[in-house]
């Protein structure tokens, strides 16, 4: 069945403003209470992790700054929308929310419009006051990541594609393709939706071709416009990554390492992990450089990083058919479920911090809304997918896009760009089982809802376990933001009470071992850090931690293995090696800190530290030519390291030298602190060594 509009663009909002105005402003209202409710939780005004990314991406844009050498690590869109935002506004996290809340309350205006063009009013309105009121759609507008711009443009493209179809007219499809281009600079993985839709085109060109049909619903324009207008948004961040790297970066180079954490044969389906690294972002990001490289045996750009991890996890698939085959079908039973999934923050706890949010969202018996709105969008799918041209789109839309949610991991923010097409159809399988419902059509309805119940059944059964069962990651994350916040009695509750909730819980652990050191309570930090190391072997600085913290707590024997272990994994470990010499020397095995303190020097030739420490175990050796040679070496490097000064100092005192240690011990008085007790010492010897 086609059914065919010819409405202009014009007169079809003209028709509409009011329930577009209607849906918009109700949208726009519950979004400010939102943000009114979400002023007192942290969460929503301290950028940490993927949103502190992006935020410190977009201070640097709105400066005029470089924020990382070489080609766009990640899609560079959004950052750039923040540091447009920052450059006009200031770096003011309201102004991007409200921002963001006017581009959602937009989109729920055009879940309307796309609904009501391809079948009617009633499924519209109904499309789009589900859209208002869709509980995580809301939650993500408050916050710093890319969904509430994607989703906005994937509409907007959609919406002028099938005004295009409606008019015939060819600006429409040039808007579609600009949009959809702009959305792929945010979210590349919707190119392959963008591919799709190319294919598509192309076919409709054969099929009417075939018919002789001179009345084409497609013209034979469109395919090359199409394409032509999507790539426009791309040419220049690609065009910008062969300049900065001299290699072809299409938009990012972060594509390969996300494709092996997603399918790599530990992979769980749901969190960016990469085997073998830290948990945290950056940690991550340096561990996958250092892993690849030493794989290949030599240094990597960017680009070639990518093509590794990409490479890797095409192999690992092959290694390990089985598994990937038992992932993917996971990955698939995942997306269908109701349950949020979040890799690096627990949705459910933020989010039940907003009185609003507690009343739409909920993971108790049904996971609302998603548990509800995707069993019905099945119905409206099977009814409706191919209702007419426009719905065709749509559905091809989704098709091509489950793959790029599935093919990496199944969380809230990836597959949240579905939920408005998801909506328009769940609005259609409403209709449509009332409308079989009243008619009398009793077995039509029976199967139709025969489907909806079996789908609400696999939506709302937590077939993996991965339901919440602790607030143990909300709660730990909640110490990370007091820590952002320079709040230490707050973060110190938070590890606590994260513990409390998760006595496995390493990296909390390991903070609040760390925030206790900072207060000097070393001995609770050591017993503290051996626990994080007990409870995850795998993170080198949980174990260089505790080798610190052993060295703090003059226990230097027991921060050798620590540290060993720490070096095993990153050999390069520059402050590793420095400490582990300083563990050494200070229990007399000074070849073995000569060992360390020479490595680390390899590492960095410019790191003082080593070169002063060098120094000193050569001093305590006795070789005192060597030992003033690095402390000479120490000061060439830093002239204001006034240690060295003093133990030069003492070190020409030691050989009868002393114009050569007035000379040191006076350089050392102008850069100690006066008041330090060693300082007025020195000063004192000074007095007496001129007098003589």
């Amino acid at each position: 069945m086609v059914s065919m509009k010819s409405k202009s663009f014009k007169s079809e909002i003209k028709s509409n403003i009011l329930w577009l105005t209607v849906i918009f402003i109700t949208a726009l209202i519950l979004r400010l209470i939102f943000l009114f409710q979400a002023r007192s939780v942290p969460f929503f005004s301290i950028p940490i992790m993927d949103m502190a990314y992006h935020h410190q991406w977009a201070v640097s844009i709105s400066q005029g700054k470089e924020f990382i050498p070489g080609a766009f690590f990640r899609a560079p869109l959004y950052p750039y929308f923040l540091g447009l935002i920052y450059f006009l506004c200031g770096v003011n996290l309201t102004a991007v929310i409200i921002i963001q809340i006017f581009l959602g309350s937009l989109s729920a205006s055009l879940a309307f419009l796309i609904a009501n063009n391809i079948f009617n009013k009633r499924i519209g309105i109904t499309a789009g006051f589900i859209t208002v009121f869709y509980g995580p759609l809301i939650f993500y507008n408050g916050l710093l990541l890319i969904p509430t711009l994607a989703i906005f443009l994937n509409l907007l493209s959609l919406y002028f594609f099938i005004i295009a179809i409606d008019r015939s007219q060819k600006k429409y499809i040039i808007l579609s393709g600009l949009f959809l281009g702009l959305s792929a600079i945010a979210r590349p993985t919707v190119l392959l939706s963008a591919v799709i839709i190319i294919i598509w085109l192309i076919w409709h060109l054969f099929k009417e071709k075939m018919t002789l049909n001179k009345k084409s619903v497609i013209f034979k324009g469109y395919t090359f416009l199409f394409f032509f207008a999507l790539i426009i948004p791309i040419i220049p961040v690609t065009a910008y990554n062969i300049y900065q790297s001299g290699e072809f970066t299409l938009i990012g180079t972060y594509g390969g390492l996300n494709f092996y954490i997603g399918n790599n044969h530990r992979a769980d389906g749901v969190s960016a992990k990469l085997p073998g690294a830290r948990k945290d972002w950056w940690g991550m990001m340096e561990d996958a450089q250092r892993l690849a490289e030493k794989e290949v045996g030599h240094p990597l750009t960017t680009s070639e990083q990518s093509n590794f991890w990409f490479k890797k996890g095409i192999g690992d698939i092959f290694h390990y058919p089985f598994p990937f085959v038992k992932l993917l079908v996971k990955k698939t039973l995942l997306l269908c479920e109701g349950n949020e999934f979040s890799n690096n923050f627990d949705f459910y706890f933020f989010a039940h911090k907003i009185k609003l949010l507690s009343f739409l969202i909920s993971d108790k018996i049904i996971f609302i809304p998603y548990g509800i709105i995707f069993p019905l969008a099945i119905v409206g799918l099977f009814l409706g997918g191919r209702f007419n041209i426009k719905a065709e789109l749509l559905t091809l839309f989704i098709i091509a896009y489950i793959p790029t949610i599935v093919l990496f991991f199944v969380t809230a923010r990836y597959r949240l760009p579905l939920a408005p097409l998801f909506i328009i159809f769940a609005s259609f399988g409403i209709d449509q089982l009332i409308r079989q419902f009243y008619r009398g059509h009793q077995k039509r309805f029976l199967f139709l809802f025969v489907i909806f119940l079996s789908f609400l059944i696999l939506s709302n059964t937590d077939i993996y376990g991965y339901k919440k069962k602790n607030d143990a990651q909300g709660l730990y994350t909640t110490a990370l933001l007091y820590a952002k916040m320079k709040n230490k009695s707050q973060e110190e509750l938070y590890y606590q009470k994260a513990i409390a909730e998760d006595t496995t819980y390493s990296e909390a652990y390991n903070n609040l071992g760390l925030l206790l050191a900072s207060q000097g309570e070393v001995n609770k930090a050591v017993t503290l850090l051996e626990k994080a190391v007990k409870f995850d072997r795998s993170n080198f600085m949980f174990r260089y931690n505790l080798g610190y913290l052993y060295l703090e707590n003059a226990e230097p024997q027991k921060a050798i293995s620590p540290l060993k272990a720490a070096i095993k994994t990153k050999p390069d470990f520059l402050y590793a090696l420095n400490n582990l010499g300083s563990a050494y020397m200070k229990i007399g095995q000074f070849d073995s800190a000569v060992v360390s303190f020479h490595q680390a020097i390899a590492v960095d030739p410019k790191f003082t530290s080593a070169y002063f420490n060098l120094a000193i175990t050569f001093d305590q050796m006795r070789q005192l030519d060597s030992a003033r040679y690095y402390y000479e070496k120490t000061l060439r490097l830093d002239s204001n390291i006034y240690n060295a000064y003093y133990q030069l100092g003492w070190l020409w005192l030691k050989q009868n030298k002393v114009d050569s240690s007035l000379i040191n011990f006076k350089r050392y008085l102008q850069y100690a602190p006066p008041d330090a007790q060693e300082t007025k010492k020195i000063a004192h010897l000074v007095d007496s060594l001129s007098k003589h």
